[in-house]
């Protein structure tokens, strides 16, 4: 918009009226030739001299009357600029005109001598008035011009934010939707714009509004889901006890299973509970200082005393002293889920490390890490999802469901911090948590 308007502007200036101007010009300049000529003739010296003097202080030109001779008829030494003009058309009549110089008129005297009527263009003193508001037609053109590239900017530069400041309105709202929260929405200002942006915001609210009904659709049906099966459940476990006392040791086997598949159906319904509720009522959190050391270190035994049944340990690599504000029962819970989910998946004869370190900005890093068959590249930003194993290494045999992870990243962020997972140098997986400590 800024070029459109410079170059019609500079267009229109070098179009307006050029020819009216030039003969407006070259009259006034043949009048006042002839003015000098005749003053000089009949006044002499001292008329043309008062004449010159006044014509100077009003128009700000400096005028000479040169004989045929070359000399001033004032005896006034001829300027540099003014020879050369001279000296580039000596002789011939009428008018010569020098932009940004000045014009030459031949005129002739009465008694037949030869004139030339010579006007200079004033440079400005130093320290004087500049000349930029009295050097005609160009220096309007260039005000012009620079008057409107200063309206045009401000009005372009208020076209600009009245267009990307709800866009940026709307923007903020998608980041805070794609972050989890799905009460965002876009500020009033923007849904009641009567423009197709308006219109976007509105669009836009509608679709979190639905989004966000699905979700609680979701969550209550796994709440009440979850509710459900565990009356049915404990009556199967009762019955199952029944069982037994009745029949004695046959159908032992067969006990054993129910019992069993019993219990994993008990802990998932678990899992699903918690992972509802950390979703719904995540502001109930109950904060109190925690000193991470020590609660990691809590961890880190009883980790260890269950993974040794089972040939593995679980090692405290490095620990720093820190101090969190969190819900220590949460905390303890996500992070158990990660040291359990690495020793599930870690080799008989092997480690799970755990190592805690601080950073400058008091942003406390605990890793965990295992020496298993790692994850797939594409896999690793769905491992912290609601029922996801990859099929080839994190499989069912594990005897996981696939909500560890994604409790104990939800817990995570209820918290303030993050957790990202990748495949460690030689073999396993890492999962680093990032918790924001106490100053």
């Amino acid at each position: 918009m800024i070029l459109i308007m410079a170059v019609t502007t500079f267009t229109v200036g070098l179009l307006m009226d050029r020819d009216h101007v030039k003969s407006r010009r070259q009259l006034i300049d043949s009048h006042q030739a002839s003015t000098a000529i005749s003053l000089y003739e009949t006044g002499g010296s001292k008329a043309l001299r008062r004449w010159l003097k006044q014509h100077h202080r009003l128009n700000g030109r400096l005028t000479f009357l040169v004989n045929s001779q070359g000399e001033d008829v004032l005896g006034r030494p001829l300027p540099p600029p003014v020879v050369r003009l001279l000296q580039d058309d000596p002789d011939k009549p009428g008018m010569n005109q020098k932009r940004r110089h000045g014009v030459v008129q031949m005129v002739t005297a009465s008694d037949g001598g030869r004139y030339r009527y010579v006007r200079m263009s004033a440079h400005p003193q130093p320290g004087g008035r500049p000349g930029f508001w009295h050097s005609g037609p160009e220096s309007l053109r260039g005000g012009i011009f620079l008057l409107a590239i200063v309206v045009t900017g401000l009005i372009s530069y208020w076209l600009a934010r009245n267009i990307t400041s709800p866009i940026r309105q709307l923007q903020r709202a998608t980041q805070q939707i794609s972050s989890g929260d799905l009460s965002s929405r876009v500020a009033p200002e923007v849904a009641l714009r009567k423009d197709e942006i308006g219109e976007l915001g509105r669009e836009f609210d509608r679709m979190a509004e639905h989004i966000e009904e699905l979700m609680s659709a979701q969550k209550r049906m796994l709440r009440d889901v979850s509710h459900e099966l565990r009356s049915p459940l404990a009556r199967l476990q009762v019955a199952l006890e029944l069982a037994r006392k009745s029949v004695g040791d046959s159908g032992k086997k067969e006990h054993d299973r129910i019992e069993k598949e019993a219990n994993r159906l008990d802990e998932l319904i678990g899992q699903v509970l918690s992972l509802v509720r950390l979703s719904t009522n995540g502001s109930k959190l109950v904060k109190e200082e925690v000193e991470i050391e020590g609660l990691v270190q809590q961890i880190a035994e009883d980790a260890g005393f269950e993974a040794g049944s089972q040939g593995k340990k679980v090692r405290l690599t490095k620990s720093t002293c820190g101090t969190l504000a969190a819900d220590p029962e949460l905390l303890h819970s996500a992070l158990e889920n990660v040291v359990r989910n690495a020793i599930l998946y870690t080799p008989e004869n092997s480690s799970v490390e755990i190592s805690v370190t601080k950073r400058a900005d008091s942003v406390v890093k605990i890793c965990v890490r295992d020496f298993g068959p790692g994850v797939s590249e594409d896999a690793l930003s769905h491992l912290f999802e609601p029922f996801y194993r990859e099929a080839d290494a994190r499989d069912r045999t594990s005897g996981g469901y696939g909500l560890g992870l994604a409790i104990a990243k939800r817990a995570i962020q209820l918290h303030g911090g993050s957790i990202v997972a990748k495949n460690a140098e030689g073999a396993g997986l890492e999962v680093e948590i990032y918790l924001p400590g106490v100053q």
